[in-house]
């Protein structure tokens, strides 16, 4: 029965897609492409799609090589080479005044879970995040859109301009004003600058008494 049931919903989907091949699938503000195959048990929620996947929603999107997850509870988890892009992180400023609240972002790792519903996204394995030139590397990081918060777990590494870096096991970082704080055997160097050398001091010369 469930064969048959994701049969029907994969050719109404296949059907529905555009000219250019491929199914899109959309829930609110979430869109779900795939050039193949989307799977969908109706009755429970859970999809899966065993190819290349991107869940787009305003402001981000996020693609890798296959996922599953469920439409009640609002959650996506994408597998194999994920990059996440976060282009403009809108803020409603109330009266029709939307305004962007940090500079893009990508992150890349091994997995992400997307909950749509929190607006959270929970990236683990070989975790990677870039923003406006700085770099951090972690095992495991969670960013929070409503906070603006991403914290970073496991062998954390980051580089802050061309010669500032910390380690940590914890860092929590601001996505909006880039600022950090690290926790539990912290390791910071800041770049010493070194003072240039002066002008060399002109000889005088030697004073020689009368005769």
């Amino acid at each position: 029965m469930l064969g048959a049931l994701a049969s029907l919903l994969l050719i109404a989907a296949t059907a529905a897609a555009p000219s250019g091949g491929g199914t899109t699938v959309g829930q609110g503000d979430v869109t779900f492409r795939t050039p193949g195959t989307f799977i969908l048990n109706n009755k429970t929620g859970d999809f899966r799609v065993p190819q290349d996947f991107t869940l787009e929603r305003p402001g981000s999107d996020a693609r890798a090589d296959r996922a599953t997850g469920n439409f009640r509870r609002k959650v996506a988890v994408l597998t194999g080479n994920v990059v996440m892009h976060q282009t403009q992180p809108i803020n409603d400023k109330g009266e029709g005044i939307k305004q962007a609240t940090q500079k893009p972002m990508t992150i890349t790792c091994t997995e992400l879970t997307v909950d749509w519903a929190a607006k959270t996204y929970t990236a683990v394995g070989q975790v990677h995040v870039v923003q406006d030139g700085d770099t951090v590397d972690a095992d495991r990081a969670v960013l929070d859109d409503r906070t603006h918060e991403l914290t970073l777990q496991g062998n954390v590494r980051m580089h802050q301009g061309p010669s500032r870096t910390a380690d940590a096991p914890q860092v929590n970082y601001n996505t909006q004003d880039k600022g950090y704080r690290a926790s539990g055997g912290v390791i910071t160097l800041f770049p010493v600058p070194t003072p240039s050398p002066g002008p060399s001091a002109t000889p005088k010369p030697a004073r020689h008494g009368r005769r």
